[in-house]
């Protein structure tokens, strides 16, 4: 083989398996693209070195020494053999890269160009329409949240959107091979279509040898690696953790409640309040509420230490300050009693009490619902208030206040 023809060959396998190496650094590491791309490029780095090795003999002449003169000769005799094997390993390369140089060829001869040019990947799209067997596995085996699938706006289609009791999540799907080249755009279609549907956008990149989840610095996007699993996994996650940021608000705005002293009034008296309730779960909440210590001692810290009617200090009371019940309207709603001695009780006598401390730590909500409608007061301003209100045309707000 002439010596030109030699070079020429090397260099266009050359620029071939570095035109393989440069996709191969395009695509997602992990990826079955990526893993198909690589063994092309294995396949090209075997038939270039069998290729050099073959047209060795024609691009030097024989050297002197015997021990390189046999090694040329031989050289010499197998560069058919050598040539045939770099043929050999080019084709399984090029079998390997086949079906995307063809969508190539034929993309470049349609014309086309610009974003229609590009391939779904390339562009970041996702799919129109979700495979019916993805749909009927989250359908049967999804957490129960609300689904709808291929939602439509004016930024793109939404593959997946899902309500929950907190939020909304828009999925948005991206092919593994598509990652490193379409994820830019991908990126900031799926938080327009988030945007649009007033939802958390999350990308679903369907590659379920490596599974991890972060958040897009440039968009607030989360991205999902894995199975279907995975994202519907990060949705209850992230809808506990919105669950908890919601409670915990509530919390600060009764703390604030607390720290402000508000009572809930109730415009009931005691016998039309009792006819709604339950006879003794509403007499455990008038009659032993207010005199359970527990009660009483985390009433006093809800007021700060302060009456709920006049806001003065109730640590110089005389007598010592009352526990009274502002809304008749309520019953206990906790079932666990316990044995303890009632504020007030001279005799060191146990009596079946409500187990305020256990309520709370069990159903907070039950506690509180209790301990907003007690107002800690001197007795004197209790009376004044009982006074006001048996006056004529003396309003509740009036009275309390």
């Amino acid at each position: 083989m002439p010596a030109t023809l030699g070079i020429v060959l090397l260099l266009l396998l050359a620029v071939a398996r570095e035109a393989t190496a440069a996709r191969v650094r395009r695509l997602a590491p992990a990826s079955a693209s990526a893993r198909q791309w690589r063994a092309a490029r294995a396949w090209q780095s075997g038939a270039l070195a069998l290729a050099a090795a073959a047209l060795i003999p024609a691009l030097i002449t024989r050297p002197s020494p015997p021990l390189l003169g046999q090694a040329y000769s031989l050289l010499d005799r197998l560069a058919p053999l050598l040539l045939v094997g770099a043929a050999g390993a080019f084709a399984m390369a090029a079998r390997l890269v086949g079906p995307w140089a063809w969508r190539q060829l034929r993309r470049y001869g349609t014309g086309r160009s610009g974003a229609a040019d590009a391939e779904p990947g390339e562009a970041g799209l996702n799919p129109q329409h979700t495979p019916r067997t993805l749909r009927d596995w989250i359908r049967e085996n999804g957490p129960e949240f609300h689904y709808r699938f291929d939602v439509g706006t004016a930024a793109g289609v939404a593959n997946l959107l899902i309500d929950t009791d907190e939020a909304r999540y828009s999925v948005y799907i991206l092919a593994p091979e598509q990652f490193n080249q379409g994820l830019p755009a991908a990126l900031g279609r799926a938080a327009a279509i988030g945007e649009a549907l007033g939802a958390q956008a999350i990308i679903w990149i369907a590659d379920t040898s490596t599974r991890q989840a972060y958040r897009s610095t440039a968009h607030p996007v989360d991205l999902v690696s894995g199975g279907i699993p995975d994202v519907l996994r990060l949705v209850a996650v992230k809808d506990r953790a919105a669950r908890r940021r919601r409670e915990r608000r509530e919390r600060r705005l009764r703390q604030e409640e607390q720290r402000q002293g508000r009572v809930r009034w109730g415009s009931q008296d005691a016998e039309a309040a009792r006819e709604g309730h339950d006879g003794e779960a509403w007499e455990r909440f008038v009659r032993k509420a207010p005199i359970h210590p527990y009660m009483r001692s985390r009433l006093f810290r809800r007021h700060e230490g302060r009456c709920a009617l006049c806001g003065e200090s109730l640590e110089t009371a005389e007598p010592d300050w009352e526990a009274r019940v502002a809304d008749y309207d309520h019953a206990c709603q906790s079932l666990a009693t316990t044995q303890l001695i009632p504020h007030g009780e001279r005799q060191a006598l146990r009596y079946e009490m409500p187990d305020c401390e256990q309520c709370l730590i069990d159903t907070p909500s039950y506690f509180d619902s209790c301990i907003e409608r007690l107002a800690p007061v001197h007795p004197q301003c209790w009376r004044a208030r009982q006074e006001a209100q048996q006056r004529p045309g003396t309003s509740e707000a009036e009275a309390s206040a």
